[in-house]
């Protein structure tokens, strides 16, 4: 059986292969762009949803969402180079889930006082995360209904097999 593939409007390519389901992200030039998943199991419906959410990306953020999370980042004590550049990164790219996941670690972080010392106020990225998921079902709503049911019928005939 055919592997589902889909070209992004970045020009990523992204296979699916059922029914043990693994999925492949490659860039134009055929080399991999991020590990690829493999569940090794029949887990159809988390093979459907993480291939709908790769097929949105990239996400385009809101810039005030952008904003919203780089100025959490700067009244933040203690954030690491690294962090706030894999959080600039997921931004620039699109990364629903990546942000998501960056956000959620910096929840609870002690927060700058007005002298620019380490405070006692925590910082809460909840907000900020519920607003990247609801951009992130904004982009797969969008998606062209021929596309999800490209996909389902893939999923269905893989199954099926």
């Amino acid at each position: 059986m055919e592997p589902f593939t889909h070209v992004r409007a970045d020009g990523f390519t992204l296979t699916l292969r059922g029914p043990r389901w693994c999925l492949e992200i490659r860039k134009g030039n055929g080399k991999l762009a991020e590990q690829p998943q493999d569940w090794l199991v029949e887990h159809f419906s988390g093979a459907r949803t993480v291939a709908l959410r790769k097929c949105a990306e990239p996400i385009v953020f809101g810039a005030e969402l952008a904003a919203d999370a780089l100025a959490v980042l700067a009244g933040m004590a203690r954030i690491k180079r690294g962090e706030r550049e894999a959080i600039e990164q997921a931004l620039r790219e699109g990364r629903a889930v990546t942000l998501k996941n960056l956000l959620r670690g910096l929840d609870g972080r002690r927060l700058k006082s007005a002298r620019g010392m380490i405070g006692v106020a925590t910082a809460n990225t909840r907000a900020l995360c519920d607003r990247v998921k609801h951009a992130e079902q904004v982009a797969v709503a969008a998606l062209e209904p021929a596309l999800v049911a490209r996909l389902d019928a893939y999923i269905a005939a893989a199954r099926a097999s």
